[in-house]
């Protein structure tokens, strides 16, 4: 869902904080790939960004940490805006439009079955968090928000979803 982002932790010693400092604050703080190899050709790339350091243990110059990294998604609930819904007027796709535009991302939105009418005037907000109304649009219309490994943001249908987890998994067999 857009209200829970990507986590990874990661346990560094005092070298490894050191090195990661010199990369991610050596230009303006920005996102990272982080990739993840099982070590026999299967990998996962996606860009994450590095939180603060957080220390475990510390004795004289030396310590560990834990290192949090997190996508996009954690910094959306810091994102509001005014958003118009005219119950009986306003569609799905200026609605979902509206959102995207605000969260200054491209969302890819499933086809919104007729049988879904119109949004709620309820769901129209002043200065709300976004990914809160996004989430509760999407669950309006039978769909998840999935924040893609390449970034990409979409509004799933089950029907599709399961259409694109039965591809994947004919292709591992």
């Amino acid at each position: 869902g857009a209200t829970r982002w990507t986590t990874f932790h990661a346990l560094a010693d005092q070298q490894q904080v050191d090195q990661l400092r010199t990369v991610v604050l050596s230009n303006t703080y920005a996102a990272y790939t982080l990739t993840l190899d099982d070590g026999s050709g299967g990998s996962l790339s996606t860009l994450m960004w590095m939180l603060p350091p957080r220390p475990l243990q510390q004795i004289g110059n030396t310590g560990y940490y834990l290192i949090s990294l997190v996508d996009d998604r954690f910094w959306w609930r810091w994102k509001s805006a005014a958003l118009s819904v005219v119950g009986g007027t306003t569609t799905w796709t200026t609605l979902f439009s509206s959102i995207a535009s605000a969260l200054d991302i491209t969302l890819t939105v499933d086809t919104i079955a007729a049988a879904y009418l119109k949004p709620s005037a309820l769901l129209g907000t002043q200065y709300e968090s976004l990914p809160l109304v996004l989430d509760a649009a999407a669950a309006s219309v039978g769909m998840r928000f999935v924040r893609q490994l390449d970034g990409t943001c979409r509004l799933w249908s089950p029907a599709n979803s399961k259409a694109s987890a039965n591809s994947q998994l004919a292709a591992i067999v």
